[in-house]
């Protein structure tokens, strides 16, 4: 049972401890410390249905197989309440392919490089892409068009959805610089009727 004082619910949200919300949010990630919850953000507690006004997973549904994608957001939309704000950010694709055709990313870096890591790559492939000692849960299974989150949004029901600015996402009004600040980011919103 999680206490009335949550009320938002951060998923993914890591073990920095600078990259966890502070209350009412509730954090949310497999590998918790002690200020979150340990779950899979698949498989969420069954009493935590339509308990939270306001559900995010920033840098979360890249990292789950396509054929998961239906069962994870169906089950971020039962835990959010009626008229509450979902909150969905991932690597953009238009931005990750307009730095690949021109070999750069706004900071100047190089998109593509068989030496070392690239940002931009990392956003395609993963953290630690190029060692196979990289574990799993770090690999990206997708990258993410607006159109296609959207479409996912719009099947489990999802209205009012639309892209929102950086500087309007929670993250931002706490001070917290997690990968939803990025300049790779991808940020959608949608109301639960």
């Amino acid at each position: 049972m999680v206490h009335e004082k949550y009320s938002k619910l951060n998923l993914g949200s890591g073990t920095v401890l600078d990259h966890q919300f502070p209350l009412p949010w509730l954090n949310v990630d497999i590998e918790a410390n002690d200020s979150g919850y340990r779950c899979d953000v698949i498989s969420l507690p069954t009493d935590w249905t339509e308990r939270f006004r306001e559900v995010r997973a920033s840098h979360v549904l890249e990292h789950i197989f396509l054929e998961d994608w239906d069962a994870a957001l169906a089950e971020w939309v039962r835990v959010l309440a009626p008229h509450g704000v979902i909150r969905i950010i991932v690597p953009d694709l238009e931005i990750v392919v307009r730095d690949l055709v021109r070999g750069f990313d706004d900071k100047g870096r190089s998109a593509l490089s068989t030496i070392e890591t690239t940002p931009v790559l990392a956003q395609i492939y993963g953290a630690g892409y190029g060692s196979r000692q990289t574990e799993e849960r770090w690999r990206h299974r997708i990258i993410v068009s607006k159109q296609m989150l959207g479409e996912a949004m719009l099947r489990r029901g999802l209205t009012d959805i639309r892209v929102y600015n950086r500087l309007d996402d929670p993250a931002a009004s706490l001070g917290i610089r997690d990968d939803s600040q990025n300049m790779f980011s991808l940020r959608m919103l949608a109301i639960k009727e």
